[in-house]
């Protein structure tokens, strides 16, 4: 969660910028941001249970109008963005 809000969140954010920076909104706090993540997992639910804890992939949801990606990394949560 460390890495998700340091990278994204604009109240926790360290200052990298990478090509493509997205943020959430300003006003998620750290439940909305685990919200999402338990929204776009469960959107994805088949596909999670499918593929397991094997190895590194991506699922993308919507979350109240806002485009996510979600990144798995052994079966725990790596990565989670919006897509904007």
């Amino acid at each position: 969660m460390e890495h998700i809000l340091t990278r994204h969140h604009p109240k926790y954010w360290d200052g990298s910028v990478k090509s493509t920076q997205s943020f959430f909104e300003s006003g998620m706090n750290i439940d909305d941001v685990q919200d999402a993540i338990g929204r776009v997992m469960q959107q994805n639910r088949d596909t999670l249970i499918q593929r397991g804890s094997q190895g590194m992939y991506q699922v993308r949801g919507d979350v109240d109008g806002v485009d996510y990606v979600l990144g798995m990394n052994r079966g725990r949560v790596g990565q989670f963005y919006p897509d904007n």
